[in-house]
């Protein structure tokens, strides 16, 4: 035992010796000074024989383009004429691997002028860019396609690149993190310029959402201006004690969840999955408010900004939303049991990584991906038992309280002006120590999935579970040793804790739910049968709500169980899993009773029931002895195959 001891003292990483030890040297920084963006200088532009260009020119007053003839053998002026009524600047070529564009400024010979981002396949092409050129005002090209291209090599000289950021966040290749509006390069926040054109080291990068080429683009980057970089005024450890004063230990996870989406490339990277968090419960018990609050640091979201599963919307929408933000939260609401098939694998396949597959339009049988590079959470007044499958890729977050003290009310409205200003410095704070994640992560999770293992309480818990776990402890594990935190990680109440009972209950509830519908099932057996369970006595069906007489039924479920066999739950834990289900009807229990609400029976007796609800229950839905027609049939079936059995006894004793 006590060699037992020592080792997970050992595996958690909390012996006095290791305690002594500093860890790498890191400030610790807790705002970050914003940089204005200075605007790009573009120098003015030559005319074209400095290129050696000689067929193309500037008219007198530098607006619009000329070309010479080659008809005439003059050398004056007459051997000229125009091709345009503007002139063109090409300001940036936006390098991206899938779809390169260019930055177009536009000034024609009455003053007028505008700027235009298009795809390069529309600029090479005479007719399309005309067009293109044409819908922003009285902008017209009347060359041939010959002089179309010299404007373009004259033009093209002259060009600065960029590179395009059309998936916001973590931006592996350069290691800096961006939002819609700013760069994060690990030391300072540097803002976009007019045109959404930021300058980090020596390389130019564009953002489109900010951008004055996309000014009227009202929809085409809504959901990307919504992540935009508000540093708000709260440090990392202010927030997060807050967060945990208004949420408890459901916050605790929280912000072990929030760290670990920050660094999901990594843990992807050891775990070869990443768990979503699932936050159930009833309306009005703080779900939505919860999850904004986990979102507010990566930028203005909002309680309504978020994907709905009841929508209409397909797995390939919902993955292109996730493959816009790289180690950020996507969430998703509205979940329940009867939602679309195909969401429901869409989500198990997030857990793993999977996103959409798309066939590409060539001859070579190839496919275009689109990754999920973002943690997600889920939420719905339903608890996702419809697949264990999909159950065990979450943790479960359960809200249940509508009621607040006063003292939680003001708890709760410090947090909502802490909110109001942005959180975006909470998250830098956090990021400034990626690298140390790189290093260390891999062996804090071997340390944390070692000492769940060896743990008695989830030694016997699913590989998927213990992986979760030690998914958002292993993150945790390494900044607790380098950040001030508002809870520890070890401890009655600190972060293991709190998710090794997670991880067991939801163990429970994971098999139980086969239990459940089983009793659901012999329930259904026994009332049909007609023998043993009575409508309006041991049960009742009221205003689409089934009532049953828990003590009444369960001596009958018992004996069934014990009859066939079957892996039957113990009164107590039958009741807890009971009340767990959605269709619990809470609500109608009496004050000082969480389970039971009193009626009269058919006698005239009151006893006490159950509630649940029906409609939304595929099971309940489902129960023949609910549906009159059906209870009557079978009853009537039952009744003639008796008649029949003592007929045939009366006639074997007549001979």
């Amino acid at each position: 035992m006590n060699a037992t001891n020592d080792l997970l003292n050992d595996l958690q990483g909390r012996s006095e010796e290791e305690e002594t030890k500093a860890p790498a040297k890191h400030k610790h920084n807790t705002h970050f000074p914003i940089v204005e963006s200075e605007e790009i200088e573009f120098e003015e532009l030559p005319g074209p024989e400095e290129q050696g260009i000689t067929d193309l020119r500037l008219d007198a007053n530098g607006n619009r383009y000329e070309f010479k003839s080659r008809s005439t053998k003059k050398g004056g002026d007459d051997d000229w004429y125009p091709i345009s009524n503007f002139t063109l600047r090409c300001l940036y070529l936006l390098k991206d691997e899938h779809n390169p564009s260019r930055v177009l400024e536009l000034t024609n010979v009455y003053g007028e002028q505008a700027m235009i981002c298009l795809p390069t396949e529309d600029v090479s092409k005479k007719s399309k860019f005309e067009a293109a050129c044409e819908s922003e005002g009285n902008f017209v090209f009347n060359g041939t396609a010959q002089q179309h291209n010299r404007v373009k090599e004259y033009l093209y000289h002259y060009e600065k690149q960029a590179e395009a950021i059309n998936t916001l966040g973590w931006q592996p290749e350069t290691k800096c993190y961006a939002f819609a509006d700013v760069i994060f390069d690990g030391k300072k926040v540097r803002k976009i310029n007019k045109d959404g054109v930021v300058q980090v080291k020596d390389q130019l990068y564009y953002l489109p959402a900010f951008s004055q080429i996309n000014k009227n683009a009202l929809t085409e980057y809504r959901n990307e201006r919504k992540n935009k970089f508000q540093p708000g005024h709260a440090i990392f450890r202010e927030y997060a004690h807050q967060l945990v004063m208004v949420f408890g230990d459901n916050a605790k996870v929280g912000i072990a969840f929030f760290i670990a989406a920050l660094f999901r490339d990594v843990i992807f990277s050891r775990a070869n999955c990443f768990p979503m968090l699932f936050l159930f419960g009833p309306k009005g018990t703080g779900k939505t408010t919860f999850r904004q609050f986990l979102m507010r640091p990566f930028g203005d979201y909002g309680p309504s900004d978020t994907i709905g599963l009841g929508s209409a919307s397909s797995p390939k929408g919902f993955s292109r939303k996730l493959a816009q933000l790289f180690n950020a939260v996507v969430p998703f609401e509205e979940y329940k049991n009867t939602i679309n098939p195909a969401l429901i694998e869409m989500l198990k396949n997030i857990y793993d990584g999977i996103g959409y597959e798309r066939a590409q339009t060539s001859n070579d049988n190839k496919t275009h991906s689109t990754a999920v590079n973002s943690a997600v959470i889920v939420g719905g007044q339903e608890m996702p038992t419809k697949e264990n499958a999909l159950f065990s890729r979450m943790v479960l977050l359960k809200f249940a309280q509508t009621q607040f003290q006063d003292e939680e009310k003001e708890e709760f409205r410090i947090l909502e002006e802490m909110m109001k200003d942005g959180l975006g410095n909470v998250l830098l704070e956090i990021l400034q120590y990626r690298a140390v994640i790189e290093k260390e992560f891999a062996a804090a999770f071997d340390r944390n999935y070692k000492r769940l293992r060896m743990d008695a309480d989830t030694s016997s818990l699913e590989e998927r579970s213990l992986t979760n776990i030690a998914s958002l402890l292993a993150p945790f594990d390494v900044l607790s040793r380098r950040i001030d935190m508002p809870f520890s990680m070890d401890g009655k109440e600190g972060l293991y804790s709190v998710l090794k009972d997670i991880a067991v209950e939801q163990q429970k509830q994971i098999s139980g739910t086969n239990e459940v519908n089983e009793f659901w099932k012999i329930f259904d057996q026994l009332a049909t049968d007609g023998e043993y369970l009575h409508n309006g006595f041991q049960y009742k069906i009221e205003d689409g709500y089934l009532y049953i007489s828990f003590p009444s039924v369960y001596k009958r479920y018992n004996n069934v169980a014990l009859e066939q066999n079957l892996n039957k739950l113990d009164k107590n834990t039958l009741r807890s899993y009971l009340t767990m289900d959605s269709s619990f009807a809470k609500e109608l229990c009496e004050a000082g009773n969480r389970t039971e609400v009193r009626k009269r029976d058919e006698g005239g007796t009151t006893k006490r029931y159950m509630p649940f609800k029906i409609a939304g229950n595929p099971v309940l839905e489902q129960l023949d002895c609910l549906h009159p027609d059906n209870l009557k049939e079978k009853q009537n079936s039952k009744k003639q195959g008796s008649q029949g059995s003592q007929r045939s006894q009366n006639e074997q004793n007549t001979d």
